[in-house]
């Protein structure tokens, strides 16, 4: 084992270590109504362990109707509205704790593990150690990621699963084995199967493939198998639920269903103009009664700060692109920031959003994406940390710990 390897070893374990601690504190200062600590019990709000129970009677449809939960309703019978990856897990997990799986705990841990393929991928993208740290922690501890591993709340389950396999998927495709690559094809393929924006990154997982095979397209079909399988899965559950193979539910959701004013179906682009003045414009503020701020979401590049480090990163290679004349890595930059820039607006096409949040937990999705950049431009995380780096994670991490706090005390 060389001596990179052992010190990432050790590197992950000690991670795992201090954010296990960490959230030890966390979810102590976070008390159930009554008194239990919130780590150890059952989200009521966790769709995908009903699914799962179902699944194991030999059904899809749920037995009743949940009034709590956002369900569809389609020929009278109730279903999940969410894409089907996150109940696989689960589905294993009814057989050890049957209906009170740990869904607060499952959810902590996707953070954490998403936090440990941020950070390995930044080290495969040849960042050092303390970089590497600095990396994780804004992805996944400085961001609106803390809030969302806090609860086991059908719609943080399904993002902090899409997060962590859509950096796991990233870390795998950075790799040199080409079984990595199918790995990497696969798991993002999953991802999109409890997020499907998560979509828009296997544009540049194609094209690594491609420029790897030198352009020789014919050669890579292979790594579309896993992927294709995974699909082809998605669109056969989705037509034996609602008799359509791209829908996952959302559009049999009762406030869709019902005809009132400023209602156009799940996403529009009339929804870009409200939807931009909440994400852009919304800012929390410090006044003598404290931070005051919109608990259905306010600007997302304060609560996820890793869109202002994303900023100085792309504009800092711009610059020196410029005078250099022959950037390495541009093509793969400007990829990556215009498919980061088209997930934001897809994002920014949604009827709401977020709902009940700290933050703007939409965004948390991008955050992959938003790294990969970074990395790529191999500047601010390329050399040592800077304090202005440093005072922006501390601040991000000061935020969002006082966030996850109050949201949930």
């Amino acid at each position: 084992m060389s001596k990179r390897v052992m010190t990432d070893v050790v590197a992950v374990v000690l991670i795992i270590v201090v954010l296990f601690t960490f959230y030890m504190f966390m979810f102590a200062n976070t008390k159930n109504s009554d008194g239990k600590n919130r780590l150890f019990v059952h989200s009521s709000y966790d769709s995908y362990t009903l699914q799962a129970l179902q699944w194991r009677e030999g059904r899809i449809k749920l037995d009743k109707d949940y009034p709590w939960l956002e369900l569809a309703i389609y020929k009278g019978d109730y279903y999940v509205s969410f894409p089907p990856t996150p109940t696989v897990p689960m589905y294993f997990l009814t057989f050890i704790f049957g209906r009170l799986t740990p869904s607060n705990a499952v959810v902590m841990i996707y953070n954490m593990l998403a936090f440990v393929f941020a950070y390995l991928l930044c080290r495969r993208l040849d960042a050092s150690v303390f970089a590497s740290i600095v990396g994780a922690a804004f992805s996944c501890i400085a961001s609106a990621c803390l809030f969302l591993s806090m609860s086991g709340g059908v719609w943080f389950m399904a993002q902090t699963m899409a997060i962590f396999l859509t950096f796991a998927a990233m870390y795998f495709m950075m790799l040199d084995n080409k079984v990595c690559w199918h790995l990497g094809m696969f798991l993002l393929a999953l991802s999109v199967g409890c997020r499907p924006f998560q979509i828009v990154y296997f544009v540049f997982f194609i094209y690594l493939l491609f420029k790897r095979y030198e352009f020789k397209i014919l050669r890579t079909w292979k790594y579309f198998i896993s992927p294709g399988i995974v699909a082809i899965t998605y669109m056969v559950y989705n037509y034996v639920r609602f008799d359509s193979i791209f829908e996952f539910g959302h559009n049999y959701l009762p406030e869709f269903t019902r005809d009132y004013p400023g209602n156009y179906g799940k996403f529009n682009l009339r929804y870009v103009k409200s939807n931009f003045n909440v994400f852009f414009k919304d800012h929390p503020r410090l006044t003598e009664k404290g931070l005051e701020y919109s608990k259905f979401g306010f600007t997302f590049y304060i609560s996820n700060v890793i869109f202002i480090l994303l900023a100085v990163a792309v504009i800092w290679f711009l610059i020196k692109s410029i005078k250099d004349l022959q950037p390495t890595n541009g093509v793969e930059v400007i990829m990556l920031f215009v498919l980061v820039c088209i997930h934001l607006f897809l994002m920014l096409m949604h009827r709401t959003t977020g709902a009940w949040q700290f933050g703007a937990r939409y965004m948390a999705d991008i955050i992959p994406g938003a790294l990969l950049c970074i990395l790529y431009c191999r500047n601010v995380l390329h050399k040592r940390p800077s304090p202005p780096v440093l005072a922006l994670l501390a601040f991000g991490t000061v935020l969002n710990i006082f966030g996850a706090l109050e949201m949930f005390l």
